[in-house]
């Protein structure tokens, strides 16, 4: 079976475009080529799982682009990428967010999942009348089509492909003045 080295080999031509954090994905790209070569299949596994996760990472960097800067009277608190691995790693996909504070108190939070099948799911909803009113009444952000749950959370659907969820305690106005302020362009090209 030589599967293993073909995903080694595309995970390698992935990196190559990828700057950020290179040394560690090709390093544990290298490390699990080595321990296949050797016949280690859980250290084989183990390594590749790891540049797959660094490679998430990166990926992640380029979402947060697309996040808005805090409006006059908020701060952001930029996310260290921590958190959202460990959920890219569960979920699958790319995931970016960004906590952002007024000075009453009041927060929105913004994530963003993309490549995920999660996204899928919410496609489904998204896309039945019947399915979403069950769960919130249907939402328009310029040309992206969402939710308004009765939470009072926003789950647009970007591109087929991405789901920006916005929440917190802050006002609706807020929360879509903040879903407004995305980038969505930037997520439909990331």
């Amino acid at each position: 079976m030589r599967l293993l080295p073909a995903a080694v080999l595309t995970l390698a031509v992935t990196v190559c475009a990828l700057p950020a954090r290179a040394d560690d994905v090709t390093d544990a790209i290298q490390a699990a080529l080595e321990a296949y070569e050797a016949g280690d299949l859980v250290e084989a596994k183990f390594s590749l799982d790891t540049a797959a996760q660094l490679v998430g990472a990166a990926r992640a960097k380029g979402l947060q682009a697309a996040l808005p800067a805090p409006f006059d009277g908020w701060t952001a608190e930029a996310d260290d990428g921590g958190d959202m691995s460990m959920a890219s790693a569960f979920l699958g996909g790319a995931i970016a967010s960004r906590s952002y504070r007024n000075t009453d108190g009041d927060s929105v939070t913004i994530a963003i999942m993309a490549d995920s099948p999660m996204v899928a799911q919410m496609l489904a909803i998204v896309g039945n009348p019947q399915l979403a009113a069950s769960m919130g009444k249907s939402l328009r952000v310029g040309k992206q089509r969402g939710l308004e749950t009765s939470s009072g959370e926003l789950q647009i659907v970007v591109g087929n492909r991405a789901l920006v969820t916005i929440d917190g305690s802050a006002d609706l106005a807020a929360k879509k003045a903040y879903a407004e302020a995305v980038d969505f362009e930037a997520v439909t090209n990331f």
